[in-house]
């Protein structure tokens, strides 16, 4: 995100909440697992430096640190976090309470029989006719949504 940003010359910022702090040393289902084994975030980035600037690293509960942000305007949210309904959706009416026509949502691993949870999500902002939904599908087992505020 934070590379179409600065190479499309748009101004914005990125802001991510995480619930993992951002210099814990885990293991990030990545290439870097097998060579170096836990590593933070912050070391995981480094050689993207360059598009670091504009973001800025939170670590906490999406439902409380959300609101604690102090948003305006969300145009762009990007949603890979619990799986459970009520958390999905609780984060979902937090990020749509700032967004405007035209601003979108995507939610990760919105695949049926896998993440049931996001699935639902999906389908009940679909039904609310506020979103045109989207799914697209990258494998059988991976599924992502794409939600445009009407």
């Amino acid at each position: 995100m934070s590379k179409v940003i600065k190479e499309c010359k748009i101004k914005g910022k990125i802001f991510s909440l995480d619930i993992i702090p951002h210099n814990k040393k885990i293991y990030w289902n990545a290439p870097t697992d097998w060579k170096y084994g836990k590593i933070s975030r912050e070391t995981l980035l480094r050689k993207y430096n360059k598009f670091l600037k504009i973001i800025t690293f939170y670590n906490g509960d999406s439902k409380k640190s959300l609101s604690k942000l102090k948003l305006k305007r969300i145009h762009f949210a990007f949603i890979d976090g619990s799986h459970d309904y009520e958390d999905v959706k609780k984060e979902f009416e937090l990020i749509s309470a700032k967004q405007n026509r035209g601003d979108i949502i995507i939610f990760d691993d919105c695949t049926k029989g896998v993440y049931d949870g996001v699935v639902e999500v999906v389908d009940y902002i679909t039904k609310s006719k506020k979103y045109h939904c989207k799914k697209i599908y990258s494998s059988e087992n991976r599924g992502y949504a794409v939600c445009y505020k009407i």
